[in-house]
């Protein structure tokens, strides 16, 4: 929220506001000697290994995302204001001096206006751009400068593509969730701040452990004296999704299981429900594994999240699994298993909303919050329903809420149920979805090892 302004002693001076203020106290700040010193990725996605405490962390720059509307998220024109001219522009004010700098720029300028419209196109190798640089300099009515310039060219033609392709990426994303531009136009949205409400909404729920812990930094840099602003993420604990996979050649879900990661999975599926959370495919989490079994998880890329859609359709994009079903008389609890310990601590936090609003209030919009409140609330009165329903029942009647060590008491029965719940109704849980496709890559594997005996 954009600080208030008074005019004091005949100046204008701006006055922050109670959400400026918290914002600032709760953001950590400290120094590095170069925050270029060791990067990551590309263009929007440039991630900065710093070191904090004596812990490694990724540094994300702050990202700032304009939020479209079905008419202007495929319009060129609007792609070209959006997207391509401020990366066109960073790219410009990047090139290094030297002999040949100031060619490129007057080369750059001279497609500019044809380039503009390659935005939303897939363009990849540099084959493709060549010939596409070439066909820009036709269209202009410019001869085509020499195969060195043209080289020269190259990476940064490509650079500014992928930049502002990136950008329209994120707004498409935002979009398939339900962030839309208001009817007075498009705003901007602060992506990186969704990884910090995650991390902040699993600590209320008493699941931090199960997202990569983010929160909102200002470095400084002391080679410049600049300092910059963004999302401080944590180094996740585990293995990505290949370790696994080689562990399934070897091992089938059920050798690999455990009480811990079955537990995890459904709370991590709870809270991104919550969340509304619709990117947690199983490479955006990261595998605890001890002895070739799975003993835990921790979801990362956390910022597809906080729409302002409700309980039941925050789990019904491609990557979502939605714990809930629409019943005759309403919301129902679809999960044949539930943490119990979790369950409490959402109906406990649903009774004290204005702690999530403060709690909320430099990360997210005043319509995300009250949805996120919305969310919870639905899913606080499903879950104290549910329990209700199940009380005085033993496991083997079908009770679903399992205190915590009754997880790996009951993992082999778990286990097979949620197995075969896949099977009966397809990826139902993110637990059925990836041991399921474990089960496909043991059994394709033993088959080639058969075939090679």
């Amino acid at each position: 929220m954009s600080a208030s302004t008074q005019v004091l002693n005949g100046a204008d001076t701006q006055v922050p506001t109670i959400e400026d203020l918290l914002a600032r106290g709760r953001m950590l700040q400290f120094t590095v000697e170069n925050i270029n010193e060791d990067v990551g990725g590309a263009n929007s996605s440039v991630v900065h290994k710093l070191e904090y405490n004596g812990q490694k962390y990724f540094f994300k720059k702050e990202e700032n995302v304009l939020t479209l509307n079905e008419e202007t998220l495929y319009d060129r024109e609007a792609a070209a204001q959006y997207y391509f001219n401020p990366a066109f522009q960073a790219a410009l004010d990047n090139i290094p001096g030297g002999p040949g700098s100031k060619k490129l720029r007057q080369n750059l300028l001279a497609i500019k206006i044809p380039f503009q419209d390659k935005t939303l196109q897939p363009i990849s190798s540099d084959e493709e751009w060549l010939r596409e640089i070439q066909n820009m300099f036709e269209e202009v009515g410019k001869p085509c400068p020499p195969d060195k310039e043209l080289k020269e060219m190259l990476p940064v033609v490509a650079s500014i593509h992928k930049a502002s392709k990136a950008k329209h990426t994120t707004s498409f994303n935002l979009f398939s969730i339900g962030i839309q531009q208001r009817p007075e136009g498009p705003s901007e949205v602060n992506v990186s701040k969704r990884n910090v409400a995650t991390s902040r909404m699993a600590e209320m729920l008493g699941v931090g452990h199960l997202v990569a812990r983010s929160e909102t930094a200002e470095v400084t840099d002391a080679a410049t004296g600049e300092k910059y602003r963004g999302n401080l993420m944590a180094k996740a604990v585990g293995s990505e999704s290949t370790a696994v996979e080689q562990m399934a050649k070897e091992r089938s879900s059920a050798e690999m299981t455990s009480g811990g990661f079955q537990r995890a999975t459904i709370c991590l599926q709870i809270l991104d429900n919550i969340c509304s959370q619709v990117d947690r495919h199983d490479q955006n989490m990261m595998y605890q594994i001890h002895n070739g079994v799975i003993t835990g998880i921790q979801g990362i890329d956390n910022d597809l999240a906080f729409s302002e859609s409700d309980l039941l359709t925050a789990g019904t994009t491609a990557n979502a699994k939605s714990s809930f079903d629409e019943g005759k008389a309403g919301l129902t609890l679809s999960i044949p298993y539930m943490d119990k310990t979790m369950a409490r601590n959402i109906i406990e936090l649903a009774k004290r909303p204005e702690v999530v609003r403060f709690v909320m209030s430099d990360v997210l919009r005043p319509v995300e919050i009250d949805a996120l409140i919305d969310r919870l609330v639905t899913a606080a009165n499903v879950l104290q329903a549910a329990m209700q329903e199940e009380s005085g029942k033993s496991f083997e009647q079908g009770r679903r809420f399992l205190e915590a060590d009754e997880w790996d008491q009951y993992k082999d029965q778990i286990h097979a149920n949620l197995v075969q719940k896949a099977a009966d109704r397809p990826a139902a849980t993110y637990y059925s979805r990836f041991m399921s496709h474990m089960d496909e890559l043991h059994r394709s594997a033993q088959k080639e090892k058969k075939k090679a005996s």
